[in-house]
């Protein structure tokens, strides 16, 4: 039957319980991801186009198996099947390669999230006070996180032209792998990574082993009190949804009173559409924080940045991004 044969009410339906269904299926789904990497699929057609058959081969599974495991990651975006023949989909290779240590890792703890109904209930009646970087652990959150604050720093580079911006204050920067992600495409940029004087040690460690000491630094202090000044272009990325709506503001006040004038503030995060829909992500985010925490939308955070000064302001994909007016020249007595 053709689409347009179909009436636009019973299509809409048949959508709605389509999704249904998807939320329900959510945890098998999960399984089945975690079936594939145990499988090591990824890496057995890497760089290859493959028949079904061949698949089924390589996975050493009945061809039916085959056929629905594919599906579910062409469904998916991870697999891509044209002309009869089945690829790793883009950035599948290298990032969902299991020798990947880090990614491994990220893997693991995503598939750990499932809960069983009691204990999912209890999260809900009585939220936990710790957000979940706290529940991490310093070491892991330094560490494990690293690849996408890398991959988050390429993205922002790609939607935001740095080219005429001196320095970058990367505010409450961890190890600093969104800046690193950022200099990759803009070496002409000096950079200040700005975190917890307790982090000076394996932030240093960092810019040592990215090579990165003539032009990035570690200054030590808190964001709830004066930051480092000279920089004409700041970052507040994963931070906002840490805290209440109130010490957000103090934060981005104090982000406002330490940039050049006319310099510009990049707020990432897996905002929610206004309507609160929106990616996974931002769901999965908004579970990981306690109860001190929110997942915001873009609105909110334009809402925030207008409220504390910022003009300007402009969306993008995960990003707010807002600028500091500039000081306008007084005119001189005649």
């Amino acid at each position: 039957m053709n689409s347009d044969d179909v009436p636009v009410q019973d299509e809409e339906l048949a959508r709605f319980i389509y999704n249904v269904r998807r939320i329900g299926a959510g945890k098998g789904t999960s399984t089945m991801l975690e079936l594939v990497f145990e499988l090591e699929l990824f890496r057995k057609i890497r760089g290859a186009s493959v028949t079904l058959e061949e698949l089924a081969e390589r996975l050493e599974m009945p061809l039916w198996s085959a056929r629905v495991i594919a599906q579910f990651l062409c469904r998916e975006g991870l697999l891509r099947y044209r002309d009869g023949k089945l690829s790793n989909a883009p950035g599948v290779d290298p990032l969902l390669i299991v020798d990947n240590k880090e990614m491994v890792d990220l893997k693991g703890t995503v598939f750990k999230f499932a809960m069983p109904l009691d204990a999912l209930r209890q999260q809900m009646l009585n939220p936990p006070h710790e957000h979940g970087y706290q529940r991490m652990g310093r070491e892991k959150h330094l560490g494990s996180a690293n690849i996408r604050r890398y991959m988050w720093g390429d993205q922002i580079a790609r939607h935001y032209s740095f080219k005429g911006h001196r320095v970058l204050l990367d505010v409450a920067s961890a190890s600093g792998g969104i800046t690193f992600g950022i200099l990759k495409a803009n070496p002409h940029l000096d950079a200040i990574l700005f975190d917890l004087p307790d982090l000076e040690e394996p932030v240093n460690q960092a810019i040592a082993e990215a090579g990165a000491e003539d032009s990035v630094r570690f200054v030590g202090g808190s964001f709830f009190d004066a930051l480092p000044t000279g920089a004409d272009v700041a970052l507040l990325a994963q931070i906002i949804h840490n805290w209440p709506r109130e010490d957000d503001l103090r934060i981005l006040a104090n982000i406002f009173q330490a940039l050049e004038p006319g310099g510009s503030l990049i707020v990432r995060e897996a905002f929610f559409e206004d309507d609160w829909t929106g990616t996974m992500e931002a769901m999965f985010q908004a579970f990981f924080m306690g109860r001190e925490g929110w997942q915001p939308t873009y609105g909110e955070a334009e809402e925030m940045l207008r409220e504390v000064g910022f003009v300007d302001l402009e969306r993008k994909f995960e990003l707010v991004i807002g600028r500091k007016p500039a000081v306008r020249a007084r005119r001189s007595a005649r």
